[in-house]
């Protein structure tokens, strides 16, 4: 009987030595908490839990007190919170806490970001501002990744730095908020009158209608249309990609061509910056497609497509990639994460333009959805790491199912989904929300005054 021949991805003698990990002066002085990959897990799940949860009363109370209050709110606690985990990290469970208010109070911020882009962007220039708006947390990405590396490596507790960082620029950002950012176009005095106008009269051609109230918000129709679990599921399918690059590419790089964690966080870089990039560029390409006259729709409907068959056909070709080969490897990584630009310019805006002036509030629900995938990618890599020995298998198989399932959800889209203003967001001015008054019509009905933003 031959002997079968191991593959060269289980074979991990092939695999080159790229770092041994020696006791430093540094590591000797720095603080360190033995924490097992369970305890990792659950920390990480503690942020998840809390963000999914923070999108409902996130939606709420920006209906109540307007999304930039809400927002500047909740960048500051969090900025605070951050800062306070590095005093509070040898505490496990007060840790725990902690991140758990930090997913709280983070969740309304990209609500709250949609809800920005749909009251401030007319619809011609509507996929330029999503895409370029969300091209900033690959920024800060670009950024604090190998930052990180280098504090950890060089300063003593430079873990610590890596918290205080972070707060620093949360600072900046609610600052930036606070000076710059305006619930209304008409608030804001940055901008000039014929500014306002342009922008008022390109979003709300018929007329502005007042300001949303708990009674007046559509929340039955909202709920009851097809379309916002079509945009949840393609939502899941995106992100289950990118939490597993958020969430493990430098443990990946670490583990599967034993890099040092320097090195590992510098090229796990590369990937966003391919992003950020590709996402620099790709509204040239949509306003190319609506120069050959497609409809919408079909522009949504094909970026989409384009988005996830890129990220999941490059994402299973680097499953198969040996550890002996990094520049394949990371090239293909590359290759995946930056076909999420398309994505940005696909389903994405369309959440934006199905519903403009309930977006915070469709969002927020579409959102909780896709962030449940970051829990199910911990959980995945899990129970394959349970039953499978060898962790770059664990990879190649985690890799896999991403790719295919990331792929089938985002068919649902691509398929059936639209980017139509809804007929139950279609009637603008102040006679469709008033009539919602009256009638009392919605999930959420009380008796109080018309509130405030």
């Amino acid at each position: 009987m031959s002997k079968e021949k191991p593959s060269k991805i289980n074979d991990t003698s092939t695999c080159p030595i790229r770092y041994e990990k020696t006791e430093s002066k540094v590591d000797n002085l720095t603080e360190k908490y033995e924490w097992d990959e369970s305890v990792q897990n659950y920390v990480l799940l503690a942020y998840n839990v809390g963000y999914m949860i923070g999108h409902v009363p996130g939606a709420f109370l920006s209906i109540r007190f307007g999304y930039r209050n809400v927002m500047i709110f909740c960048l500051g606690t969090s900025t605070l919170l951050t800062i306070l985990s590095a005093f509070v990290a040898r505490y496990q469970w007060i840790f725990f806490c902690v991140r758990s208010l930090i997913g709280l109070v983070n969740g309304p911020l990209y609500p709250m970001i949609h809800e920005t882009i749909a009251g401030h962007s007319p619809p011609n220039e509507r996929t330029f501002l999503t895409v370029l708006t969300h091209t900033g947390n690959l920024v800060s990405l670009a950024l604090i990744l190998p930052i990180s590396g280098l504090f950890i490596e060089n300063i003593p507790n430079g873990w610590k730095y890596v918290f205080y960082l972070s707060g620093g620029l949360g600072v900046l950002a609610t600052l930036l908020w606070f000076l710059f950012v305006y619930s209304e176009p008409e608030e804001n005095p940055w901008m000039s009158i014929s500014e306002k106008k342009y922008i008022v009269d390109n979003i709300y051609p018929n007329g502005k209608p007042p300001k949303k109230t708990m009674k007046n918000v559509p929340f039955l129709e909202i709920f009851s249309c097809p379309h916002l679990y079509i945009f949840t599921l393609v939502h899941f399918g995106k992100l289950f990609i990118l939490y597993m690059n958020l969430y493990g590419i430098v443990k990946y790089l670490y583990k599967f061509y034993n890099l040092s964690p320097v090195m590992a966080g510098n090229l796990a870089v590369i990937p966003f910056v391919a992003d950020f990039c590709f996402q620099a560029i790709y509204p040239k390409i949509v306003d190319m497609m609506k120069n050959e006259g497609m409809s919408i729709t079909n522009i949504r409907r094909l970026n989409t497509f384009i988005g996830s068959l890129g990220c999941s056909s490059f994402l299973i070709a680097a499953s198969f990639v040996p550890c002996t080969n990094l520049i394949k490897g990371m090239i293909l990584q590359s290759l995946s994460l930056m076909f999420l630009a398309p994505f940005q310019a696909g389903y994405f805006t369309a959440i934006i333009e199905h519903a403009p002036q309930y977006s915070g509030v469709t969002f927020s629900f579409i959102n909780i959805g896709g962030t449940f995938s970051g829990v199910v990618q911990r959980y995945l890599v899990a129970k394959l790491s349970q039953n499978i020995s060898d962790i770059r298998e664990v990879y190649k198989y985690s890799f896999i199912i991403t790719g295919i399932v990331s792929f089938a959800l985002s068919m649902v889209y691509v398929v059936f989904g639209t980017a139509e203003l809804q007929p139950w967001a279609q009637t603008t001015g102040s006679q469709r929300i008033l009539a919602k008054e009256e009638n009392h019509i919605g999930f959420l009905d009380h008796s109080t005054t018309e509130m405030d933003e």
